[in-house]
């Protein structure tokens, strides 16, 4: 639990150093893109697998537009695989891989930012949360993305 706390803490921190930043009330998707690509780091997944440009992508695309999380396959997937030029096969497996290496690796990582109790999270509960903890952070200061 005291895990779940610094992590967290850790991730409030980046996206209040990140957002005082901004000088209006207008979030661009880049620096949704650097939060993003933070909490997937500070969840364990390593920055040299396709996996990890792939979530980043899809969970910026996500906090810019809750919509296209519903269904994953046809919203975000497209969108990002359109732009790496992969099939949405393809971008959903690397997804899975990373998230499954971050586990491996250090389960304990990534359930202390997802407070997860279970075996390791389902791609689509993954980006979920991932989604929500950044949009919380931004509406609680007030501002749009």
């Amino acid at each position: 639990m005291q895990q779940l706390i610094k992590s967290n803490d850790q991730l409030k921190i980046f996206i209040a150093n990140e957002l005082k930043n901004t000088e209006n009330e207008l979030i661009s998707g880049r620096l949704v893109e650097v939060v993003a690509a933070y909490l997937v780091r500070l969840s364990g997944i390593r920055a040299n697998l396709k996996g990890y440009n792939y979530l980043v992508k899809v969970i910026t695309y996500g906090v810019i537009d809750p919509n296209l999380l519903h269904p994953l396959s046809k919203g975000a997937y497209i969108s990002a695989s359109d732009v790496f030029g992969v099939k949405v096969s393809c971008l959903e497996r690397n997804i899975r891989l990373a998230i499954d290496s971050a586990y491996y690796n250090s389960p304990e990582q990534l359930r202390s930012i997802f407070a997860y109790p279970g075996d390791k999270p389902y791609v689509s509960e993954y980006i979920a949360v991932a989604v929500d903890l950044i949009r919380q952070e931004i509406l609680k200061r007030k501002l749009t993305i």
